[in-house]
């Protein structure tokens, strides 16, 4: 396991504490907020119910009583191929956002259980990779085809000899209930947990365990071949709750956010679930996207600062329903956009509909989310010239940029992110050589994205190293393509990957294109390949490549016309599953009035 050495990230601040401890014990150590017991944390808009600081402290307690003599009988676990990592009972939880989840997830690390958090959505193939790698003891669903019915469909993947787990079952809307939880629940349904008193006494952690022990299981998006598990230890998530201390002096006592991004992936878990007890936030739970319920959540409950993913600040600077009467973002200070770069016109466009800064920062499973978003309330002149980096590095995180040989680079010159801190990762579960990859000699995370950063310490990526477009020996950046493409207002999505050509013995860009046009949608569905509509569009999009871009970067490999583009949850384009869309091709074909730049 590699654990930073000989760093600035070695502070000796940080509390060496349970991460439940941390957040409802030992509320007096390095905190700006101090939440009283009657604070609204979360909020389901179904039920109109609300989980308050003290019942989720209280619930998470009864559940650590429930969960520890549920799991008493498991055998000690190995070190899932990560040297020193200490692994307790493998509690799995496979459930959309709801009000239960960070009961369960920190009633679970009370309790000294190793919480491994999957997507709902997962194909049973996709979950039965996850479960024969960490064989749960203990699994959090859904009832009905949605989580039971998955599970049903998974086990008969797994291999005879792996763990029969005992599964609870969540129905998402329906915590948090009256106080004491109703009569007669079946032993299956999770509520019955919560049939203790809150007499659990936490167990106090060394250094050395907290450092060790593994406190949750988070799973990469699997965009470079199948889902890594990235291993979180305590210390990670206490250090993160006491690195957002810092930066706090943005925020107040009284803010509201949606909880749209996902708990199971690190800017939910990290930016929202976590922080909300810490800060005493309000998060108004919310658990698939839809654009209008969203907006209407935002307008009603006066949501002060909005985490999102690129495709979501797409479509909020393109919605026609921001001019709807009843859309109020008035209450908006700011909105953070994370997991993948966002073209700068798109940040632009939204700024000049509606006056909100969309500010960007950065962050992986691997290395936590490092980079904070100062001066929120700046002017928007002193916003426009930060367009393009991803946030400001943290204190106490060690940052450089490396050529291909391992070499730092000075400031301003582009070349491979590398990260040190107490925020990192472990390792990954049961995969020695990826781990080993994963890290540089001196203890940095290869990051694997291509960025820079500047003298004040903001960072700025230019693309990942793996999606990098080889043209005749040019580099050409999907993500550049996909933001002069998608500033279109013709555009309503964008995908960019590379086709390998035999005929040019190169790979060429290719694009996959959503028209805005609901009549152009209908063609593409139709398959209607001689709609003049299509073509019309198509050579707009190509003549618009032409104008904005060096001719080594044109869409050589033509224009695929599409109803959608495939992202992982978190709404990362999934570009190695772009080849699989079913769409109308455009070829590309050279136009001599067309000029692109030298």
């Amino acid at each position: 396991m590699a654990q930073p050495s000989g760093s600035k990230s070695n502070v000796d601040y940080i509390p060496t504490d349970n991460l439940f401890a941390y957040t409802f014990l030992n509320r007096e150590v390095n905190r700006r907020f101090d939440p009283s017991d009657d604070k609204v944390l979360f909020h389901e808009p179904v039920t109109l119910q609300d989980l308050t600081l003290a019942r989720l402290r209280d619930d998470c307690l009864r559940v650590a009583k429930s969960l520890s003599q549920l799991v008493a009988w498991v055998p000690a676990k190995d070190d899932f191929g990560v040297p020193g990592a200490i692994v307790g009972p493998v509690v799995m939880i496979h459930l959309p956002n709801c009000c239960a989840f960070p009961v369960i997830f920190l009633g679970g690390l009370a309790a000294k259980c190793t919480m491994n958090l999957v997507s709902p959505v997962q194909s049973p193939k996709e979950l039965a990779h996850v479960m024969s790698l960490v064989q749960p003891d203990v699994i959090f669903t859904q009832p009905g085809e949605a989580g039971e019915g998955i599970l049903k469909k998974t086990f008969p993947l797994l291999s005879k000899d792996s763990v029969s787990p005992k599964i609870f079952t969540v129905e998402a809307a329906q915590y948090p209930t009256p106080s004491p939880p109703p009569h007669h629940l079946s032993s299956s349904n999770w509520l019955s947990l919560l049939d203790q008193d809150t007499s659990f006494r936490v167990e106090p952690m060394s250094a050395y365990e907290q450092a060790y022990r593994v406190a949750c299981i988070l799973w990469s998006s699997g965009t470079t071949g199948k889902s890594k598990g990235v291993m979180h230890s305590h210390r990670a998530l206490v250090t993160s709750g006491s690195y957002w201390q810092k930066p706090s002096k943005e925020y107040s006592n009284n803010e509201v956010w949606i909880g749209l991004p996902p708990f199971y992936h690190i800017m939910g878990l990290e930016t929202i679930m976590l922080l909300a007890p810490l800060y005493g936030a309000k998060v108004v739970v919310m658990r698939k996207f839809e654009l209008e319920t969203y907006l209407r959540l935002i307008s009603k409950h006066r949501a002060t600062y909005l985490n999102v993913a690129p495709p979501l600040a797409l479509a909020l600077a393109k919605t026609p329903l921001l001019d709807e009467p009843w859309c109020d973002l008035s209450s908006i200070r700011a909105v953070g956009c994370g997991a993948a770069p966002l073209g700068p016109d798109i940040i632009r466009e939204f700024y000049r509909r509606t006056g909100i800064r969309i500010l960007e920062g950065y962050g992986l499973s691997e290395t936590g989310c490092f980079t904070y978003i100062p001066d929120q309330a700046s002017p928007w002149e002193v916003v426009e010239k930060r367009i393009g980096y991803a946030g400001c590095v943290m204190d106490d995180v060690d940052v450089e940029v490396r050529d291909g040989t391992g070499k730092a680079l000075p400031s301003g010159e582009p070349g491979e992110i590398m990260v040190r801190s107490n925020l990192q990762m472990m390792g990954y579960v049961r995969n020695p050589k990826a781990t080993k990859e994963a890290f540089s000699k001196d203890g940095f995370v290869h990051t694997g994205d291509i960025g820079m950063i500047n003298k004040e310490r903001f960072v700025k990526i230019v693309d990942r190293i793996k999606d990098v477009i080889k043209y005749n020996g040019f580099q050409v950046s999907p993500v550049e393509l996909d933001a002069v493409i998608g500033a279109m207002p013709s555009v309503l999505d964008v995908g960019t990957t590379s086709v390998y050509s035999d005929k040019h013995a190169s790979e060429l860009p290719i694009a996959y294109v959503v028209p805005r046009s609901a009549e152009l949608i209908a063609a593409v569905k139709r398959g209607d390949k001689n709609s003049p509509g299509l073509k019309v569009f198509a050579e707009e999009v190509f003549n618009m490549v032409g104008e904005q871009c060096a001719y080594y970067k044109l869409l050589r490999g033509g224009i695929v016309l599409c109803d959608a583009v495939t992202k992982s949850p978190t709404g990362k384009i999934l570009r190695r599953s772009l080849k699989h869309i079913k769409g109308i091709h455009i070829p590309y074909q050279n136009q001599p009035g067309m000029k692109a730049k030298l």
